[in-house]
C-alpha cells in the first residue's frame, strides 16, 4: 500500500460565533490535493491548466509549444515538446495550490494517506475544525 501525501488548503477556521443560540457560520469546504506527479496535466498539457482555470499557465505552455514546433528541428521539437509535458506533469498540482493561495486559501494541513477518502477521514481526526465545513 502505497502512501500519498495530500495537502489541505482552505479558509483558515473563524473565531467568530453570532448571538447567543445561532448556528456558527460555516466557511466553504476544505480542499485537497494530492502532491507529486500527475498524469493529466502531462498527458493533455494546455488543455488540462485551460480546465483547471489556470490561465497564465496555459497561454505559456501553448507559446512554448508552438516556439519548440516553429523553432527547433523535428526530433529536437518533440523532444522539447515531451519536456515541457513532463515539467507540467510534475508542476501542475503546485499550480492548483498558487491559485488557491491566491483566491485567500492558503495550505492549513498536510495529511499522509493511501486513497482521498482516508485523507479526509486523517484530516477529521487530526482537525476537527476545518471538516466540520465539509461537504
Amino acid at each position: 500500500m502505497r502512501v500519498r501525501l495530500y495537502t489541505v488548503h482552505g479558509e483558515p477556521p473563524r473565531k467568530v460565533e453570532g448571538p447567543e443560540g445561532w448556528p456558527q457560520p460555516k466557511g466553504p469546504p476544505p480542499v485537497l490535493l494530492r502532491d507529486g506527479f500527475s498524469l493529466y496535466p502531462f498527458l493533455f498539457g494546455f488543455l488540462w491548466f485551460l480546465a483547471q482555470r489556470l490561465w497564465i499557465e496555459a497561454g505559456v505552455m501553448l507559446a512554448l509549444t508552438v516556439a519548440a514546433m516553429v523553432l527547433l528541428p523535428d526530433p529536437y521539437a518533440a523532444a522539447a515538446v515531451l519536456a515541457l509535458h513532463v515539467i507540467a506533469g510534475f508542476e501542475g498540482r503546485d499550480r492548483q495550490r498558487a491559485r488557491l493561495a491566491r483566491r485567500g486559501m492558503p495550505e492549513l494541513a498536510v495529511v499522509a494517506a493511501p486513497d482521498m477518502d482516508l485523507a479526509w477521514f486523517r484530516l477529521a481526526a487530526q482537525r476537527p475544525d476545518l471538516v466540520k465545513a465539509a461537504p
